[in-house]
């Protein structure tokens, strides 16, 4: 072998040691590359992990959140419910009672109703908008409905319920009218 030979020997050995320490050079870069990858991929998939731990507990106070407006607004509407139930309950609700017949004697009533034409007369509709009864002093219930059909006919839009006996203790004497400031007195 020549010393052109050895030379020649010598160089391809130290290319392919070049080529080796190239190539250990970027597997050793890629072998750091895939470890840090594969921690990465960890961390993310811890990361994911809290992520969908989180997303349960903001679930669960959703729904604890829904259910307690749920709560406050039912506690609400029956605190309305209540306030309104307060406020009828301290209005005095006038009615109006026809009285027909004479006392002493038993005394019947029966609700008393009336069909208003449409559209209805203003006055009408406010003197109707009260409840009404009739009472009646006679003998038994059909005497009662006999004496309150010539005042109150079905044909003219009355309606009268059934009669029930209150009493038959003297009826109380009957509240004045109210006098309007135009009323002339005297005699």
């Amino acid at each position: 072998m020549s010393a052109g030979d050895l030379s020649n020997v010598v160089l391809g050995l130290l290319t392919v040691l070049a080529g080796l320490e190239i190539l250990l050079f970027v597997f050793r870069g890629t072998l750091l590359q895939v470890g840090q990858s594969r921690g990465l991929e960890r961390q993310i998939a811890e990361l994911e992990e809290e992520q969908a731990e989180a997303n349960e507990r903001n679930r669960e106070r959703d729904q604890e959140l829904t259910a307690a407006t749920a709560r406050a607004n039912e506690a609400q509407a029956s605190l309305r419910r209540a306030g309104t139930l307060a406020a009828e309950a301290q209005q005095s609700r006038d009615v109006l009672v026809h009285r027909l017949g004479e006392p002493p004697g038993p005394r019947f009533r029966a609700s008393l109703g009336k069909t208003l034409p449409v559209p209805p007369d203003p006055n009408q509709a406010l003197i109707w908008s009260y409840p009404h009864f009739v009472d009646v002093w006679a003998p038994d219930p059909a005497a009662a409905l006999e004496l309150a059909l010539h005042s109150f006919a079905d044909r003219t839009g009355y309606e009268l319920g059934p009669f029930q006996l209150l009493d038959d203790r003297p009826a109380p004497e009957p509240a004045a009218a109210p006098q309007s400031g135009n009323a002339v007195e005297g005699g």
